[in-house]
């Protein structure tokens, strides 16, 4: 009598794992990119556009900071969109193996935005973040 093991089938599975567990850090940070986007102020369009995704702290810099002579934005909706695409973008370009994402603003305004306007983006977000995760993880799984 005899068992055998089949390293094979082992690693397929943990693959499987691993994959699922990208999908759902990828889910994760789409719907932080949502929650940011969709809760930006949209006034020249430089904050909502400056929303950044990037590995460990360091945060990939944006084309325009300053909303300082920028005119009023002709579509903010469309700058809303524009601004997850890019965020997705950058989600979908991180390795496989990170240990640590952060999100965030590049604007040169981003702390009076959110200090000391109130919107709050942020502080938002981590309140909600638990949540989203939870929804990523339920996403993912009932795709599979």
């Amino acid at each position: 009598m005899k068992a055998e093991i089949n390293r094979g089938q082992i690693e397929k599975k943990l693959q499987a794992a691993k994959d699922e567990i990208r999908d759902i850090e990828d889910e994760a940070l789409l719907q932080a990119a949502i929650w940011v986007a969709t809760r930006s102020p949209v006034d020249t369009g430089t904050y909502v556009k400056n929303h950044t995704i990037g590995l460990g702290n360091s945060l990939p810099p944006a084309p325009v900071t300053n909303s300082t002579n920028q005119p009023k934005s002709l579509d903010p909706n469309g700058d809303i969109q524009s601004a997850i695409s890019d965020m997705y973008a950058q989600i979908l370009s991180l390795p496989d193996e990170r240990k640590r994402v952060s999100i965030g603003n590049t604007s040169d305004h981003a702390e009076e935005v959110e200090y000391t306007h109130g919107y709050g983006v942020y502080a938002s977000l981590r309140a909600a973040w638990v949540q989203l995760k939870e929804e990523a993880v339920n996403k993912v799984r009932s795709k599979g």
